[in-house]
């Protein structure tokens, strides 16, 4: 790979097309300074500085592959509130469409609030509700879902277990998709496995790796036996679960290795990093870039997102660059 490879990718994910679905949150950002101890309880207490919300969960994906420079489309359930109102605000502002957005009268918008002081999270409030929504929306959602899939290459299911991503909207999407023959990633969790099979890819965290199998992971053979387990019982093509600091273990039938990170800078806040693995990785794999050369620029995505404080996002040139140091390294 070289800096003409790089540049190729880039203009090609301009007419790649991008279908997002799954659990759409608003990130609530509270900044302030700690002087002092409350005399009510042993707490800080924090001076309020500044307040800002961002796109969060499956939202935060289609951000980030908006970024990148892709098309991007997205499916998922908001409630009739203002936080609903400012999250449509946000992708509006970033020039992504709400069409498949659905709104449910019955619950809230996914709402998650962090405190942070001096760029370090002191607490976190979440305002949700994590039942399955009923039929109604899930028959909206599922037909969404169909009616976009001759015009997008790829899609993103975001399940973050808050409703949206259930037994049903995956029994009808995932065997539609695949039937298509289009590209189908997944970001997990513990409760839907059986559901998953036959997608091209699943990113699972360490934590969620060891959720999904029921396998203690304390070292790269156990790595080796999460992955085969989670390859045994959905059938799914690629395997990466992230390590965090360590990098990302890459599973296929060519390849089992750990990708190690790339960071430059100070980690800040990994909130959000999965959301950027998984959207670098899928819109490599639709340029046709290898599994491990998509989990190379997956790992540089994510290294340079930690690096920023809340849900962030990263641009080409920043992965230009740092792909260029990476080559250099190797």
């Amino acid at each position: 790979m070289n800096q003409m490879n790089i540049d190729y990718l880039f203009q090609q994910l301009k007419s790649v097309n991008i279908l997002i679905v799954g659990d759409l949150i608003l990130d609530h950002y509270i900044s302030g300074d700690v002087n002092r101890i409350s005399p009510e309880a042993p707490i800080p207490i924090v001076e309020v500085t500044g307040e800002k919300y961002t796109l969060g969960g499956a939202a935060n994906v289609a951000a980030n592959i908006k970024s990148l420079g892709a098309r991007v489309d997205i499916c998922g359930m908001i409630g009739d509130d203002n936080y609903g109102k400012f999250l449509l605000n946000k992708l509006g502002m970033k020039k992504i469409s709400e069409s498949g957005v659905v709104i449910s009268y019955d619950r809230p918008t996914t709402l998650k609030t962090r405190v942070l002081s001096r760029d370090h999270q002191l607490i976190r409030i979440d305002n949700e509700v994590k039942d399955e929504p009923g039929s109604e929306i899930k028959h909206e959602i599922i037909k969404y879902i169909k009616s976009r899939v001759e015009y997008v290459d790829a899609i993103i299911i975001e399940d973050y277990g808050k409703g949206v991503i259930s037994y049903d909207v995956l029994s009808e999407i995932i065997p539609y998709m695949t039937s298509k023959n289009k590209i189908v990633t997944v970001d997990p969790k513990s409760n839907h496995l059986p559901s998953y099979s036959n997608c091209t890819a699943i990113t699972p965290n360490l934590d969620e790796a060891r959720k999904l199998t029921n396998v203690f992971i304390g070292s790269d053979k156990d790595l080796v036996n999460a992955a085969e387990n989670i390859k045994n019982v959905t059938n799914i093509e690629t395997i990466l679960i992230t390590l965090g600091s360590k990098g990302i273990f890459l599973y296929n039938d060519d390849e089992l290795e750990i990708v190690p990170a790339y960071t430059k800078h100070q980690v800040f806040d990994v909130s959000g990093a999965g959301d950027t693995v998984i959207s670098m990785f899928t819109l490599a794999k639709c340029a046709g870039w290898s599994d491990k050369y998509a989990t190379i620029l997956s790992n540089i995505a994510a290294g340079i997102v930690v690096e920023k404080v809340g849900t962030a996002v990263t641009y080409p040139e920043e992965i230009k660059e740092r792909f260029n140091h990476y080559l250099e390294k190797v």
